[in-house]
């Protein structure tokens, strides 16, 4: 599982790390260039999330996520000045009834965006199946993120339109 530090662009492969500026033995830190929308956000609601409910049901979905895979500064250029070469990394989200989600990564990154969507897909459509026949969660479901609600739902007049809100704002000065 990969921790963001606070404070630094990196994230931690163990979850042992207390501090934003030292890490435990023998771990090494990767780049991440692509960091999550709701890590970034300035919320007004102070990135306050509603409870997970799972008493309705749960619907999985998939999807891709476009990342950065590696950078080759001998393809720089005028548009592209880090040489940044660009993959698909699959994910599957989980909504509730109140319109709350939360997402995992489920593949490295791909240059081939049908291969990351039919992972992703795939992996859904299992969840979906031992969700709907079994009534258990995902194993490990506590350590899939938080993401932003579903538009329209109660999560999203609760908490997500402020954040949305908030964001907009921020992006005025840029």
């Amino acid at each position: 599982m990969l921790k963001w530090v606070r404070g630094r662009e990196k994230w931690c492969t163990r979850q042992c790390c207390k501090n934003a500026t030292t890490c435990c033995k023998n771990t090494t830190k990767i780049e991440l260039d692509t960091i999550p929308l709701y890590d970034m956000m300035i919320t007004q609601t102070g990135g306050k999330q509603m409870e997970f409910n799972t008493s309705g049901g749960l619907i999985f979905d998939g999807g891709t996520d476009l990342v950065v895979m590696y950078c080759n500064p001998e393809m720089a250029d005028f548009n592209n000045p880090r040489g940044e070469v660009y993959g698909y990394r699959a994910f599957v989200t989980a909504t509730d009834i109140d319109g709350n989600r939360k997402f995992i990564y489920t593949s490295a990154a791909t240059r081939d965006e049908s291969f990351a969507i039919n992972d992703a897909a795939y992996i859904a459509k299992c969840l979906q199946a031992r969700w709907d026949n079994l009534n258990k969660l995902p194993i490990r479901f506590w350590e899939w993120q938080d993401t932003r609600p579903e538009y329209g739902s109660e999560a999203y007049i609760a908490y997500g339109a402020a954040d949305d809100l908030a964001w907009e704002r921020a992006q005025e000065y840029y």
